[in-house]
């Protein structure tokens, strides 16, 4: 199978799930994009997990589960913006856990647990918001409209970007990461 048709065939039904999960009712939402904020960021730590960065797994998971919670009943309005206060005390902990857990580097560990959360927790957070709070002055109510012509703005994006550099594209920006070099870059690490 081409890996062009293997992409096609992977985006189809990622799409149509993601599609039927926003449409349907706020509830698959909320739960579709709780397991893809939870997921992401036990991906993330794995990938940057290694002999010398350890970041608290289990913490950042917690975090930003508790986070998306958070935010949710925030966004829906069944509570006020007080609710992420807990954030400090939790942020707080993350620093004195790493004084006990007894590795190298604990810096770059926390470091990473930090970023995790604001790579993939953040923008999944301001997604809800969107998806809740579209008009300010408008009733809290949920748009999936909203969501899914976001959706559709970084899909077409994505796959635009991916045609015109396939077949314009000369000089590539990112080597490491590029498609076409992606077996042999990694093969020479």
């Amino acid at each position: 199978m081409s890996n062009l048709l293997q992409r096609v065939i992977t985006g189809a039904g990622f799409g149509i799930v993601m599609i039927a999960t926003v449409w349907f009712s706020h509830w698959s939402f909320s739960a579709v994009f709780f397991l893809i904020a939870i997921l992401g960021l036990r991906e993330f730590f794995q990938l940057v997990t290694s002999d010398r960065i350890q970041p608290q797994v289990i913490s950042g998971l917690v975090i930003g589960a508790g986070a998306f919670l958070m935010n949710w009943l925030f966004a829906n309005g069944s509570y006020t913006a007080a609710i992420f206060m807990w954030l400090i005390p939790a942020v707080a902990l993350l620093f004195i856990m790493e004084l006990y857990r007894n590795k190298s580097h604990p810096f770059e560990n926390i470091a990473m647990t930090l970023t995790g959360l604001a790579y993939i927790i953040v923008p999944i957070l301001l997604l809800v918001q969107m998806a809740y709070r579209f008009k300010p002055d408008d009733a809290i109510s949920y748009h999936n409209n909203v969501v899914l012509g976001f959706i559709f703005l970084v899909w077409s994006s994505d796959t635009g970007a991916y045609f015109i550099g396939s077949k314009f594209g000369k000089n590539r920006l990112f080597e490491r990461i590029s498609p076409k070099n992606r077996g042999k870059v990694f093969l020479e690490d």
